[in-house]
């Protein structure tokens, strides 16, 4: 299978959402799940998705001169270190170590990048992660 339509369909099945409303119940911020957002609307608009708690999928590599963590778009970046198509990982690396190298799924607190350094921004606080049954590249 080609990269192209493997990472069309892993956008397509991520940003896909249930509907979960209710009619006649009230519902909260607390009870919505985090919304799914593809990682070049989130590299493309960092600002709108600051502080946010947000669904990703990407490829989970540590690459670049730190071999420090990144959500890549395709296997092919996180291989080759294109950090303009990552946002960083800050998280404990033992607690990822099986999942390096690998397509996931994961929900975490974005943090836009400060215009300064140049980076996508990073994420955090990173819950419910597993692995992307679809798509293994080793």
């Amino acid at each position: 299978m080609s990269v192209i339509p493997t990472l069309a369909i892993l956008c397509t099945l991520i940003t896909a959402q249930p509907y979960h409303a209710v009619v006649g119940q009230a519902t909260t911020a607390v009870n919505l799940p985090a919304p799914a957002v593809s990682l070049i609307r989130l590299i493309a608009t960092p600002k709108e998705y600051d502080g946010k708690r947000l669904r990703l999928a990407g490829y989970l590599g540590g690459a670049g001169l730190d071999r420090s963590l990144g959500l890549y778009l395709s296997s092919i970046d996180g291989r080759n270190g294109i950090e303009q198509n990552s946002i960083g990982v800050d998280s404990d690396e033992a607690k990822l170590h099986d999942l390096v190298g690998r397509y996931v799924v994961l929900t975490a607190v974005f943090h836009a990048p400060d215009p300064r350094l140049g980076s996508n921004g990073y994420i955090d606080q990173i819950t419910d992660i597993r692995k992307w049954p679809l798509v293994d590249p080793k």
